[in-house]
């Protein structure tokens, strides 16, 4: 279960903050020198991605069994790139229908939680189908929906402590520039000094989404023709603790669906683009029509990998060792969960005999 630390007692102060807040960030990324990522603009570090929690100060911490009562359910987008969540799907607490947000009524449904508090269906919402990242708005952003919930009938004599959590599953993308080195003499035994070494893999943290470029290495180039093609091996892994999920199939996630069904849909990434000097490289995941299909990610930095050729004589043999910028794009479905909101459902009092 992921820890959610976005929203603690000032989290309407901090989604007045974010509303207000709409500065320009800078979009590029760059690595290089000897093997260690040169400084990474802001906007694109960190692991989080779209998020959704109930806000502490908008969920009522005590109840009567049977009452209702309003409570605030936040959904921000806190990663580098902007978000589209006209798709992405919300379940609240435990066996609850899904929510949809950014549908063309703009509700959501919510149906028949097994906890003690359950949502109430048909709740009108104002939901945005884009949620702005980093790049827009170096805070990133926050949306707020006003729900209902009511407390269900309490077992026993007992008071109950139960909360209100939430599960999102959306989708995301991972995008990296980095300078990477390029030896354009990589047979000669000359002695010089070189502004970079591209036997020195690139190291990286994290790219400001969940899932990551974790290494970038240049492998030894193949010769043709008076020309040097560079090759690279680059490693991904999920950086964050939810679940990496298939970007197509989220209607089996955060809903009823049958678990079972989804055993061949996690860990599934897409690498869409590899281009070096904005030229596109040909990688071992895409078929003879260059049409990407998905990697899964085993969990092992050593296995979760794509190899990357350049195809262009762009690069005379023997005309030296330089950094150039390669980019990765990255896209997948992504699963968090919030920490629960805790909520003390108390006995009701029968009304007295006449």
């Amino acid at each position: 279960m992921a820890t959610n630390k976005l929203f603690s007692s000032n989290s309407l102060l901090l989604a007045a903050a974010l509303a207000t807040v709409l500065l320009a960030a800078g979009c590029g990324q760059l690595g290089g020198g000897k093997g260690k990522a040169s400084t990474i603009p802001e906007v694109y570090t960190g692991t989080a991605g779209v998020e959704a929690t109930f806000a502490p100060d908008g969920v009522p911490s005590v109840m009567t069994e049977g009452s209702t009562s309003d409570a605030v359910l936040l959904i921000s987008n806190r990663g580098a790139v902007d978000a589209d969540i006209s798709d992405a799907i919300v379940k609240v607490s435990d066996n609850a229908e899904a929510v949809v947000f950014g549908d063309d009524k703009k509700k959501v449904k919510v149906i028949g939680s097994d906890e003690l508090v359950g949502m109430l269906s048909d709740t009108t919402v104002k939901a945005s189908k884009k949620l702005p990242g980093k790049v827009s708005n170096t805070v990133g952003s926050l949306d707020s929906i006003k729900v209902k919930v009511t407390a269900k009938n309490v077992p026993g004599n007992d008071a109950v402590t139960t909360g209100l959590l939430s599960t999102v599953c959306y989708k995301y993308e991972t995008r990296l520039t980095a300078n990477v080195c390029v030896d354009a003499a990589p047979f000669s035994f000359q002695k010089q000094r070189k502004p970079c070494d591209a036997k020195l893999p690139l190291v990286f943290q994290s790219q400001g989404a969940p899932v990551a470029v974790k290494k970038i290495e240049t492998l030894s180039p193949e010769k043709e023709g008076g020309f040097v093609r560079p090759k690279f091996k680059i490693y991904f892994a999920n950086a964050a603790s939810g679940t990496v999920i298939d970007k197509n199939s989220l209607n089996l996630f955060c809903t009823d669906k049958d678990p079972s069904k989804t055993d061949d849909k996690v860990r599934i990434i897409w690498v869409d683009s590899v281009a070096l000097n904005d030229k596109e490289l040909v990688c071992n995941n895409k078929d003879e029509k260059r049409n990407a299909r998905p990697i899964t990610l085993t969990g092992s930095l050593a296995n979760d990998f794509v190899l990357c050729s350049y195809t262009e004589n762009d690069f005379r043999e023997g005309s030296g060792v330089f950094a150039t910028p390669l980019k990765v794009e990255v896209s997948y479905g992504y699963r968090s969960t919030s920490e629960p909101v805790p909520v003390r459902v108390e006995k009701g009092f029968a009304p007295a005999s006449p």
